[in-house]
């Protein structure tokens, strides 16, 4: 099997897993942090074709990922902050 396979399989494995766990976890930000792996997992499967378009692909699906999980995570501490929790 060539090394570049066994990387993307290690890699599909990863996000698969990260996204069972983020879908099982009964945390907010366990599920935040499951996702945020799972992103990192699969930009460079997108990434795979190595080709300019890929590269631009890649960045796109990255940096829109964390933007829009960076607002998850704001809202989420919001959530935590109006509930108010053990220290709030």
């Amino acid at each position: 099997m060539p090394v570049a396979f066994e990387g993307f399989i290690g890699r599909v494995l990863i996000f698969f897993s990260s996204s069972v766990f983020a879908v099982v976890s009964n945390h907010l930000v366990a599920m935040w942090a499951f996702l945020e792996i799972g992103t990192l997992a699969i930009a460079p499967l997108i990434f795979y074709a190595r080709d300019r378009e890929a590269l631009h692909a890649s960045w796109k699906y990255l940096v829109f990922s964390v933007v829009g999980l960076g607002f998850n995570l704001l809202g989420l501490l919001c959530l935590a902050r109006a509930i108010g929790g053990e220290h709030g």
